[in-house]
């Protein structure tokens, strides 16, 4: 994503939005580093103490076929879960949070705030710390629209209208709890705002078996793994980048539906494996490289 600091200022844009899923996904220290997650999204209102409020739900990111590898993931499609209320002030550029069973609510996102302010939100103050903004610049989403960016002095920063960026969305802004959460992917109308890996969808846990295209086995590996995929393809573009977005290796096949990934110079760690079927069906999948 390319950051602009010379930009003039422009509309707010609120976070509290329809058709928008967030895509969250927690880190649990295994080898692959990821675990299961929640995609966020809005949906009706109610009001609390006269208060009108957006319904928050969630519908879980589950490992499809669980194991002691890196599973694919999906979405749960069957139950959505009532995770919390939230409200926002679009006058103020204010975003509050409150919990299902509290009466009290809290100051979450302050879009309002310029270098050298205090976030007031009890979230920050929560252990006893004070954030400051160190800056506020733009960055631009995946559809080249611009946004707010608030750098904070504990390293965190959060996006107008996206939320939480080095943190999920809607997860603690102190880097001492909740810390482990990665924010993979912002959709909205089916147009993908922000992701740091593919997302989500509303791709159902079954669907996502039957329209698996390839299996990779071992996964984690030390000097090779085998692709299998569920039919022959003709043309198979192979490219595997780090988790910075920096390729680091590109191959071709044909006729095949099995090949070997070859360690080579990669060194241990995750990287994200991209596979392009005959030029136009596309996944990505996540690999790790271990000694």
């Amino acid at each position: 994503m390319l950051i602009n600091s010379n930009i003039s200022a422009q509309s707010y844009h609120p976070l509290i939005r329809p058709n928008t899923y967030w895509d969250v996904q927690f880190t649990d220290g295994s080898i692959c580093d990821l675990s299961g997650g929640i995609q966020y999204f809005f949906q009706g209102d109610t009001i609390i103490s006269g208060i009108t409020y957006n319904k928050v739900y969630g519908l879980g990111i589950v490992a499809v076929n669980p194991g002691p590898y890196c599973p694919p993931y999906a979405i749960d499609t069957n139950q959505p879960l009532l995770y919390f209320f939230m409200r926002e002030d679009t006058t103020e550029k204010k975003v509050y949070k409150i919990g299902l069973h509290d009466t009290v609510e809290d100051l979450y996102y302050d879009f309002s705030l310029e270098h050298g302010d205090t976030l007031k939100s009890n979230y920050a103050y929560m252990f006893g710390s004070t954030y400051i903004v160190d800056s506020v610049d733009w960055i631009s989403l995946n559809n080249g629209e611009l946004r707010k960016r608030f750098r904070l002095n504990n390293g965190e920063y959060y996006v107008e209208s996206i939320g939480g960026g080095s943190k999920g969305f809607a997860q603690y802004i102190n880097n001492t709890f909740g810390g482990a959460s990665i924010q993979e992917c912002v959709n909205e109308n089916g147009v993908q705002l922000w992701y740091y890996d593919p997302c989500f969808g509303t791709l159902g846990i079954e669907q996502h078996r039957n329209d698996l295209k390839f299996e990779i086995s071992p996964n984690p590996f030390t000097t090779s793994a085998q692709i299998n995929f569920n039919q022959t393809y003709k043309t198979i573009a192979l490219e595997v980048y780090d988790i910075e977005g920096k390729l680091l290796l590109q191959n071709h096949y044909t006729d095949c539906k099995q090949i070997e990934l070859k360690r080579g110079n990669l060194s241990e760690g995750l990287y994200f494996l991209k596979i392009t079927l005959d030029g136009n069906k596309v996944e990505t999948r996540k690999i790790v490289v271990s000694y």
